[in-house]
């Protein structure tokens, strides 16, 4: 099946909860950690159906909210290359920007969004009630408390990338980009290894929340990243640490943010950086890592590279 097909056939659903200050809020530069850390116990709470505190006799029914978003597994198997691992890429997309600490005073407005991947309409209801009741209960080590005064809402397939061949953009790593090549993380910006870390990521939710078959490789979009040319523009790395309630310690990530230059960026390139912007990319996608932008260059960028 043609990239340009299987994005049209994956449904992503977003939505941006407006939430208000009840007491002072503080949220980290790491705000993804933040949200992921509550999301869990908070979904426990509004989707499951046992008596509180009976939750370790549950037998995770295909249906429950819970394992579909925190531990997502392939299911029954089959031919797929990923039937056989014990987790998979989550349908959940949390936003992580902007990558800054934040202070939020009573009565004052801020946001929290996430996109959820898959035809699955009923999971972001139980998304969106949990966020809501984590921020009620109080969020950080301050436990702020806020309340959820509603949200935006938007469904599509992956955006359509812009037709034209050799198109010059400057890619935004918004959070902390996080790649890995033959088991060692990138500590330089490599578009090869992101057009691979995305095609597997749109194959796997396509096929596995999205009831889509697993796709073939996709050549096209292997050769237009092998020609295009990368120049960094102000490219940084940056740790981030968050703890791992499951491992039971602090965990320290670390990723590139900045801009890259990228010229002859192919229509089926672009199509699935464009579904980047929206998926993310690298390692920790779920908790906000690896949120891209695109943007035309502009005259005096492309005349500085």
């Amino acid at each position: 099946m043609p990239l340009d097909d299987y994005l049209d056939g994956l449904v992503i659903r977003r939505r941006t909860l407006r939430l208000r200050a009840v007491t002072p809020v503080e949220i980290p530069a790491f705000s993804g950690a933040l949200w992921h850390a509550v999301l869990g116990p908070a979904l426990k709470k509004v989707a499951c159906p046992a008596p509180r505190g009976t939750c370790g006799a549950c037998q995770r029914r295909p249906g429950c909210p819970y394992p579909i978003v925190m531990e997502a597994a392939p299911g029954d198997g089959g031919p797929a290359p990923m039937a056989g691992l014990a987790r998979i890429p989550g349908p959940l997309v949390l936003d992580a920007g902007p990558w800054r600490t934040r202070r939020f005073e009573p009565g004052e407005e801020f946001t929290a969004a996430f996109a959820l991947a898959g035809h699955d309409g009923a999971l972001i209801e139980a998304v969106t009630r949990a966020l809501a009741v984590a921020a009620e209960e109080g969020l950080g080590r301050s436990r702020g408390r806020a309340r959820c005064e509603g949200y935006t809402h938007e469904e599509w397939p992956c955006p359509p990338g812009a037709r034209g061949e050799g198109a010059t953009v400057i890619l935004r790593l918004l959070t902390p980009l996080r790649l890995v090549r033959r088991g060692a993380v990138l500590t330089t910006f490599d578009l090869v290894a992101l057009t691979r870390d995305l095609s597997l990521r749109v194959a796997a939710l396509g096929h596995y929340h999205g009831g889509l078959p697993w796709p073939a490789p996709w050549p096209e979009v292997a050769a237009e990243a092998a020609a295009a040319r990368a120049q960094p523009m102000r490219l940084r790395w940056i740790d981030a640490s968050r703890f791992s309630a499951r491992q039971r310690r602090r965990i320290t990530l670390g990723g590139l943010v900045g801009e890259v230059a990228l010229d002859g960026v192919g229509p089926t390139l672009r199509r699935l950086l464009e579904a980047g912007t929206v998926l993310h990319g690298g390692k920790g996608a779920s908790m906000g890592f690896g949120q891209l932008a695109l943007a035309p260059m502009a005259r005096a960028e492309r005349k500085g590279t």
